[in-house]
């Protein structure tokens, strides 16, 4: 089969710009064309060849169907090739699969609606005049609004392809496109939009509560695991004594408990049923996960160490948010999620072993179908792959499933259903919704329920997005962190992502300039002495701190050995005079998770405590108060550094890692500063 490289000129030309353009081609020039492959995995044995109509890059995707007229197909699927695997222009950026799925299915519509206008191809719009483009334009916008009106945004992401991709390259090409869709796509933000509900507090208690219950009876967890230890122990005894047997594995299981083990162990299965379900939605009310990060978590991830006399925890999982590639990174978690992980793991990891032993002594005796699931599983190694309130046998014979393909809607029917807990609205969850204006029971236009108001008495509805802008509201609302730390956790590349989470959170406190900003409360006498105090012994950072020392050293010049004090220096009656010349012109001081702020509403950064940008202030101080969160941030930023560059990467997360290299630049500088040495610099990318 033809490889991609061998057959591109085929398919594209490029201009002087470097932007790519498609090569018009006859409909006898297309069939011409040599096939080559587009998807291939070596570990699944799939293959995806461009003369199909099916497309996907890994098993964890949606096929992505391409089927429309013979020329605008072929156009398409070239597209397809380009924005997921080249790029617009040489050396332009790639798209996800996903949103790359998302802007073909759009240009096939546009292609079917082309061809009932008489069309056969892309290239023919960039032939038409300034009047006539507009017609086709604007017609084929009113066409997709009735479908509803956020369509807008995908339409002119489809088009705007098309004109990166010089189809259309005119120069009133771009201004028709901006003048149809730019109106109409407000009026689809702002009025037709909804804000996906928040979970109100106390539904949110109820159902983390009722989760917690059941793993804090740690006892029955616990018995259940010691008799599935028993019983692969005895299965595998048996195995070794009776190599060749007539019965398949289902009927031989049971047998390896006693009678009334086998009652007690049926009993804890029900006692336990909802340990999968209970712990997803764990993870993610308590941790702000995305779902394809929750599914993607893996057995065992639960992590803790101990730093500076505290325990701190962490999930390892998988980003695949930005790129069709993983990116296994860590998330901070806390005790409750840590505990069910464990308990999770410990009890999944009964069933791997079972599986185990069944391939190793009977793989003869089970279907060729659950031997290929069970060498999956094995492989994937997920932790929400096992339904324990199932009915299908999973007691004895296991059957895992693949939580990434597994809805978590379906009342116990799947392994991360969210639907388990029901908890009914009041009068004051309601008062919450109307609060955050977001009283609606979906946003989904496919759900029939799209708007829909809650009334007392219903059953709250909860979705994995849901609970992730409440984590967001959570950590802002109660002053718990920052954008920042939410930025950091949500893993975005952008803070303005983030803002999109935390805007309500800032709307829960009366003034949201003043929360914007940060604390609005003067430091107290305890902070005013750790400044002054870090600053005569040297040991103080940021440009504040830098200030402040260089104070502290013509006050004391020329008094070898003496510490500045009051007593030396008559015309400074105390430390908070000295800390009033150093933040002189400021409005307040702000405390911050990683130091101290005394630019007040004169802050340029507004105070959304991005410390790289701190670093040089000269209203920041950093003394040793804040020297685990910098320890902590150098940490971090040196993990992802190393995981990029061990995994060869380096190339394709270049703004990420210039973005981690800064942020190790930043905490270096802090550390230095805050120990006395002081001399570091900031890297800029």
């Amino acid at each position: 089969m033809n490889k991609l490289d061998e057959v591109f000129d085929q398919l594209v030309s490029q201009e002087l710009d470097g932007s790519y353009k498609i090569n018009r081609l006859t409909l006898e020039e297309v069939n011409q064309i040599p096939d080559f492959t587009v998807y291939e995995s070596q570990l699944n044995g799939e293959a995806y060849n461009f003369k199909g109509n099916k497309f996907r890059p890994n098993k964890t995707e949606k096929r992505l169907v391409i089927e429309t007229l013979p020329i605008f197909e072929f156009e398409v699927k070239t597209i397809f090739i380009l924005i997921a695997k080249r790029g617009t222009k040489l050396g332009g950026a790639t798209k996800r699969f996903s949103t790359s799925s998302r802007i073909i299915k759009e240009l096939i519509r546009l292609s079917k609606y082309l061809n009932s206008r008489g069309y056969e191809s892309f290239h023919e719009l960039g032939e038409l005049p300034k009047l006539k483009f507009n017609d086709v334009v604007s017609s084929y916008i009113n066409y997709r609004q009735e479908g509803g009106p956020s369509t807008v945004g995908v339409v002119k992401d489809s088009l705007t392809v098309l004109l990166e991709l010089n189809f259309i390259n005119q120069e009133f090409s771009k201004e028709v496109i901006e003048a149809n869709t730019k109106a109409k796509r407000t009026k689809a933000d702002t009025v037709n939009r909804l804000k996906h509900p928040l979970v109100p507090p106390m539904i949110q208690k109820k159902i983390i509560s009722e989760c917690s219950k059941l793993f804090e009876n740690k006892k029955d967890i616990k018995r259940f695991i010691a008799l599935g230890k028993k019983v692969n122990v005895n299965f595998e005894a048996y195995a070794l004594r009776n190599p060749n047997v007539n019965q398949n594995v289902l009927s031989i299981l049971p047998r390896m408990l006693s009678k009334d083990e086998v009652v007690e162990y049926r009993g804890l299965r029900d006692k336990i049923r909802r340990i999968t379900p209970y712990a997803f939605t764990m993870l993610l009310a308590l941790t702000g996960f995305r779902v394809s990060e929750g599914k993607a978590t893996k057995n065992n991830a639960h992590k803790c160490k101990r730093e500076n006399g505290k325990v701190k925890y962490f999930i390892e999982s998988t980003l695949r948010k930005y790129t069709n590639e993983d990116v296994v990174l860590d998330w901070v978690s806390c005790k409750q999620v840590y505990d069910a992980m464990k308990l999770l793991s410990d009890v999944n990891t009964v069933y791997y072993d079972r599986i185990k032993l069944i391939l190793k002594y009977y793989p003869s005796k089970i279907s060729e179908r659950n031997g290929e699931l069970f060498e999956e599983a094995l492989e994937n190694n997920y932790l929400f792959a096992f339904n324990y309130a199932s009915q299908k046998g999973n007691l004895w014979f296991p059957k895992p499933t693949k939580p990434i393909k597994t809805d978590t809607s379906g009342q116990g029917s799947t392994a991360v259903a969210l639907d388990l807990i029901e908890v009914e609205v009041t009068e004051s969850d309601i008062e919450f919704l109307k609060k955050y204006k977001c009283n609606y029971k979906s946003v989904s236009a496919n759900s029939g329920m799209r708007g829909v108001e809650y009334k007392v008495g219903d059953i709250f509805r909860v979705t994995p997005h849901m609970l992730r802008h409440s984590f967001a509201w959570f950590i802002i609302a109660n002053k718990l962190g920052d954008i920042h730390h939410i930025s950091q956790q949500f893993k975005h590349m952008s803070e303005m992502v983030t803002f999109v989470y935390a805007q309500r959170g800032f709307e829960a406190i009366d003034d949201l300039k003043n929360i914007i900003e940060g604390f609005d409360a003067l430091l107290t006498e305890e902070v005013i002495t750790d400044i002054v105090e870090s600053a005569i012994k040297g040991e103080i950072g940021g440009g504040g701190g830098k200030r402040l020392k260089n104070i502290v050293n013509k006050l004391n010049k020329g008094q070898s050995g003496i510490i500045f004090s009051t007593d030396h220096h008559e015309h400074i009656e105390s430390i908070q005079e000295l800390i009033s010349l150093a933040t002189k012109n400021s409005d307040g001081i702000l405390g911050l998770p990683h130091g101290y702020c005394a630019a007040g509403s004169s802050c340029k950064m507004h105070n959304v405590a991005v410390p790289d940008s701190c670093i040089y202030c000269y209203t920041y101080f950093a003394t040793r108060r804040h020297l685990p969160f910098w320890t902590a941030t150098k940490n971090s930023a040196e993990r992802g550094i190393s995981r990029i560059m061990d995994a060869g990467l380096a190339e394709r997360y270049q703004a990420f890692l210039s973005v981690l290299k800064r942020t190790l630049a930043s905490a270096d500088k802090a550390i230095s500063d805050i120990e006395g040495n002081g001399t570091k610099e900031v890297y800029n990318g």
